[in-house]
């Protein structure tokens, strides 16, 4: 079992800003691959995982690994108050 606020870490730490994710695909890619029952596919930087278990039902997570870029937007940049 992986300690989810390290993997939280982990993945927060791999820049992703939009149509420059393919550092973060790359690990997720890594990290699904070692799940024996998934079925892992890329194409180009999306990247699909399923499962082929034979069941009446499955759970869809949808997301995305891009992050917009800093424009003025984080709060390191961000105007103190």
């Amino acid at each position: 079992m992986t300690d989810l606020v390290q993997l939280t870490a982990e993945l927060i730490n791999v820049p992703s800003v939009s149509y420059a994710e393919g550092a973060l695909v790359d690990l997720l890619t890594a990290r699904l691959s070692a799940v024996p029952w998934l079925n892992v596919d890329r194409v180009g930087d999306n990247l699909v995982a399923r499962t082929e278990l034979g069941r009446e039902r499955r759970l869809l997570l949808v997301g995305h690994t891009d992050t917009v870029p800093v424009n003025g937007n984080d709060r390191a940049s961000a105007p103190a108050t």
